[in-house]
């Protein structure tokens, strides 16, 4: 992948002609608008451009459409079935067509109309059915609503609830304190007991008196008068009254419901034409014409000066972005076939900027395959994920995001096969162990055993890493070729001779001597200790050159070329973490092991269907665990090498999002300009 040149587009219109030509320039799809910049002069204005209805419409249809899907039974669809869907194809002169015959306003008010009785009647029925569960509780109880709202000339009664393990002393000391009184349980909880307590209305002092030091807690049931058993009658037949208004109610909002796909299609019409106008808002304009400004790809000039050409009244140019301007220009990477799937690890850590960068999409592809495979490391785990994340990948290929990201993970599991196959790894040792499921076949085709070779292991990494960061270098140096030649080979090319020195030492002699391998010997060893010490001379010599020509400024530069020689120090701990494959590669095939262990020590020596059964559930539960595990550690730690070590050599980041005015929607896919040209 590569970050896709874009060129300045600046234009002027005569404010009659701008809405059509904003709108070609859509069909097209590749301007990328931006706000025009003016000094503050009376001779120019912003465009302003009232999106207040057209945004209240889209809101209502979003809302409306919410509602009306919430009515519809949900289709039982399969998983496979679901990931393979995709948004109906419209065209937007199809949409325009809709738009203007149908009747949104009537159609919208009638629904909201609906959806308000609707929600009212519910509203009141579930107010009911909350009502009737609360006063049923207090049916056993001879509850009278009269006494309680105060409609008995001679009665008083209060509803309520004690503690339960208080409630014979409540009891006992109420009706002490007035033999005018009456208790009557209605229902108890965890922890309360519910009372209703009836009196004469000339004990209420006394009464009440009482129930303030007895922990009696008031509880108001309801504002109804009459019995409490015609009470629950009359709230019966006002829910069977307001359910059936509720039924009638969905049977027109059943009906409304073939309007959805009606309402999806205005509603992208009405987000296509918002977008034009924003894009509108952006520019500035005198008395009657309108200036513009953005960025369109290079390989689309063409098509853009076809449309432009088209306009007589229309003065605009197009040329190459300056330096000073590559901050502004949006970034947009021009997708390659083997590294598209891996471009979502760009997107994470943010795009590189325009001019100063590479899309390093391209660069990492190889080195996170490699790096996943070596932490997973294991044939069979890399198998499924290969085999479940390609048949995810085919079938969601109308959804090129989610696809994409399928394919990553699919490639990744391929990864872990190789090196599954590499370090000997099948299920970890189920079928290299001999008293698992032992076989020949599999016991002989591992390369590395990692447990009993673990430096050899340690060396692989280190070499991968020790090549991936001085790639890192070169990149570095030829983007600086673009602009400076002699200072990027002498602040890259020496760093690269130094480190080439000082890993081929390092790796190749020092750790291939502790991990039994043999090293460079003493010719290369001579070779690696020039190299640094030619790269180290370079580097001092580099503050040097860099230093003004005074004798002062010089010894400075002598000085600060030793301190920028202190920098190995970081390249000593970005190669260290590249320790990391060895230990996340290990793991894999440790947790896997432990988990077989387990499994055939349960099954022992005289196995049965029994201990058969729960080895084969150990064995399931223990590798799908330790499959998500690694599998997200790998993805997690094979990351950090790109973003931490790798990146940190040489991009740029900070790119801004290439964001042309299209013709998109959010229910359907619009059909393209180049498929309605076929």
């Amino acid at each position: 992948m590569a970050i896709v040149k874009m060129k300045k587009l600046s234009l002027s219109v005569y404010d009659n002609l701008r809405d059509k030509m904003m709108a070609d320039l859509q069909k097209v799809g590749c301007f990328h608008p931006e706000y025009v910049e003016y000094e503050d002069d009376a001779d120019f204005t912003p465009v302003f451009i009232d999106n207040e209805e057209t945004d209240f419409l889209i809101n209502e249809i979003n809302d409306v459409v919410l509602f009306l899907e919430s009515h519809i039974p949900e289709e039982k669809k399969g998983f496979f079935e679901k990931l393979g869907e995709a948004p109906p194809i419209v065209s937007v002169a199809r949409m325009k067509e809709i738009y203007s015959r149908f009747e949104l306003e009537l159609t919208l008010r009638d629904i909201r109309s609906v959806e308000k009785n609707y929600k009212e009647n519910l509203a009141k029925l579930d107010a009911l059915l909350k009502e009737k569960e609360d006063l049923t509780m207090w049916r056993e109880a001879g509850v009278d609503l009269d006494i309680i709202n105060g409609k008995s000339e001679y009665l008083a009664a209060i509803t309520g609830y004690i503690p339960s393990s208080t409630y014979e002393d409540f009891v006992n000391a109420l009706r002490a304190s007035s033999p005018y009184v009456e208790i009557f349980k209605a229902f108890t909880t965890v922890s309360d007991t519910y009372v209703y307590i009836v009196f004469l209305r000339e004990v209420s002092e006394t009464i009440h008196d009482t129930l303030k030091d007895l922990s009696f807690a008031p509880v108001h049931i309801s504002t109804r008068t009459g019995n409490l058993v015609e009470v629950l009658d009359d709230i019966d037949e006002q829910i069977v009254k307001f359910s059936s208004r509720i039924e009638i109610q969905r049977l027109f909002i059943i009906d409304f419901t073939h309007f959805i796909d009606t309402l999806k299609i205005i509603c992208d019409f009405l987000i296509i034409n918002r977008k034009r106008l924003e894009a509108q808002g952006k520019g500035a304009k005198t008395e009657s014409v309108s200036f513009y400004g953005g960025w369109i790809p290079a390989k689309k000039e063409a098509d853009v000066r076809a449309i432009l050409d088209n306009y007589t009244e229309i003065d605009y140019s197009i040329e190459d972005p300056t330096d000073e301007e590559f901050e502004q220009v949006p970034v947009a990477l021009e997708a390659k076939l083997l590294s598209k799937p891996f471009e979502v690890l760009t997107r994470m850590y943010g795009l590189p900027a325009y001019g100063n960068s590479v899309d390093p999409t391209p660069h990492l592809s190889p080195f996170y395959f490699i790096f996943y495979g070596f932490c997973l490391s294991d044939f069979f785990y890399g198998l499924i994920m290969f085999v479940a994340f390609g048949l995810l990948a085919r079938k969601s290929r109308k959804k090129p995001a989610m696809s994409n990201f399928m394919m990553f993970l699919s490639l990744a599991g391929f990864s872990a096969m190789i090196f599954g196959v590499l370090f000997g790894s099948f299920f970890g040792d189920l079928f290299t162990h001999p008293g698992y499921f032992y076989s020949e076949f599999f016991a002989n085709i591992g390369l590395i055993d990692t447990l009993e070779s673990p430096m050899l292991v340690l060396y692989l990494a280190l070499i991968l890493g020790a090549i991936q960061l001085i790639y890192g270098l070169f990149l570095n140096m030829f983007i600086q070729m673009k602009t400076e030649v002699i200072p990027a080979l002498w602040d890259n090319l020496s760093w690269i001779i130094f480190l080439f020195g000082f890993f081929g030492w390092a790796v190749l002699v020092w750790l291939a001597g502790l991990a039994g391998i043999p090293t460079l010997g003493p010719v290369g060893v001579q070779i690696a200790v020039y190299l640094m010490i030619g790269g180290a001379g370079l580097i001092v010599l580099n503050g040097v050159r860099k230093a003004k020509k005074t004798i002062g400024a010089k010894i400075a530069g002598f000085l600060g070329g030793l301190y920028d020689l202190y920098g190995a120090t970081g390249y000593i701990s970005n190669l260290l973490s590249y320790a990391r494959l060895l230990a996340l590669g290990l793991a894999t095939g440790v947790i896997a092991s432990v988990f077989n262990y387990l499994g055939f020590m349960v099954l022992g020596d005289s196995p049965n269907p029994f201990t058969a059964i729960i080895m084969v559930v150990i064995l399931i539960f223990g590798h799908v665990f330790n499959l998500v595990l690694s599998a997200f550690g790998a993805f997690v730690h094979s990351l950090r090498l790109q973003f931490v070590e790798f990146f940190s050599r040489f991009i740029r980041s900070g790119g801004k999002d290439y964001e042309p005015l299209r013709e998109e929607g959010v229910y359907n896919q619009v059909e393209s300009l180049e498929a309605v040209r076929k």
